[in-house]
């Protein structure tokens, strides 16, 4: 059996799993380790301060509500990053902090977690592994991610793109002859 057809055979060889992962993850969470000392930007202030603080009884109703304030006319939903935010806010206050690094924590937590996502998917795929990790070690410490890991409201391309990779690994695994699709 050449490398080829045991690539596709068994993508994550036992002792290339975490070998591989966590130096990604760990780039993607370094390179933008700087960003759970920023403040709120501007569209963070009008997302983060007009979150409610309510209990999880609530949290599903608040969720559903609309992304931007009233005085933007828009009409976004992003349920699941407003549900992120509420519960992070009502956990926030019930530990007493009162400060916006936790919120960044996130979102540097979440871009580590799309970084491994991405070379799991990679391999899932078929690329060559060292080809994989070279292109996921890249993509873990672009700039071009630094909106979406600085800015609170970032989050939602981050949930966008972990869910998105997430669903192509479970889908490349079971296919859609498998009965699971």
């Amino acid at each position: 059996m050449n490398e080829q057809s045991q690539s596709l055979a068994d993508p994550w060889p036992r002792s290339w799993r975490i070998g591989a992962l966590l130096p990604v993850a760990l780039t993607g969470a370094l390179a933008f380790e700087t960003a759970w000392r920023n403040r709120l930007a501007v569209d963070d202030f009008v997302i983060v301060k007009q979150l409610p603080v309510i209990g999880p009884a609530g949290w599903i109703a608040a969720s559903l509500q609309k992304w931007w304030a009233t005085s933007f006319q828009s009409h976004d939903w992003r349920p699941f990053s407003r549900l992120t935010l509420i519960a992070q806010a009502w956990s926030m206050a019930k530990l007493g902090i009162a400060r916006e690094w936790p919120y960044y924590i996130f979102n540097i937590l979440a871009h580590a977690g799309v970084c491994a996502l991405l070379l799991a998917a990679a391999v899932r795929w078929g690329i060559d592994r060292r080809a994989a990790l070279t292109g996921a070690l890249i993509f873990a410490a672009h700039p071009l991610h630094a909106e979406a890991v600085n800015q609170v409201v970032g989050r939602t391309e981050l949930l966008a793109a972990g869910w998105m990779l997430a669903g192509f690994i479970l889908w490349t695994r079971w296919g859609p002859e498998s009965p699971h699709a």
